[in-house]
């Protein structure tokens, strides 16, 4: 057997030769390149991170949370889902148990994949494109980051004034709701 980069792969006759021969080698080497170059852009994305924003900002669970969720957000939104969708989406994900967080990171990378797949990008290209601009940006990003609301997000419930009880945002009644689409489903 043969090991590579942490992946092994199982020997097989050659049908011609008899000789026996490793499998998949190449698939192996390509997925241990494609391995390489994430984790490459994930610790390239630390010293960003560290130069860019206080140490508790970069280890803040709650705010990185929340950044994600807004990019994301803003992503879904550039391909058009409406906030109406991105609403029923959210109470469908918090009526479900909740996921393992190592089996989630994964499915958040195949879904952006199928997703650049599906809209014609290269989300790799995309990522080294941003990271380039962002490194140009600090100055920017610090005053954007300095003006967002704290907690880092508006709280997730408002207390309705009489009867004490909390309103989601865009759930009836709510005194910010907006009228446009909030409600959809399917």
């Amino acid at each position: 057997m043969v090991a590579y980069a942490g992946f092994i792969t199982k020997p097989y006759r050659d049908i011609k030769g008899g000789i026996n021969q490793p499998t998949e080698i190449a698939h192996a080497c390509a997925t241990a390149l494609h391995l390489a170059a994430i984790a490459s852009f994930q610790a390239r994305v630390a010293p960003w991170m560290t130069e860019c924003f206080a140490p508790e900002v970069c280890m803040d669970g709650v705010e990185r949370n929340h950044r994600f969720l807004e990019e994301a957000l803003e992503l879904v939104q550039a391909r058009g889902c409406t906030r109406g969708e991105a609403h029923w989406l959210v109470d469908w994900v918090f009526s479900r148990d909740q996921g393992e967080v190592n089996q989630e990171v994964g499915g958040v990378m195949v879904t952006l994949a199928a997703l650049c797949i599906a809209g014609g990008l290269d989300m790799h290209e995309a990522g080294e494109t941003e990271l380039a601009r962002i490194w140009t940006a600090i100055d920017v990003i610090r005053a954007k980051q300095a003006a967002k609301p704290a907690p880092p997000l508006p709280a997730a419930t408002v207390d309705d004034p009489e009867t004490g009880e909390g309103w989601r945002p865009g759930a009836p009644g709510f005194p910010l709701a907006v009228a446009d689409d909030v409600g959809g489903g399917p």
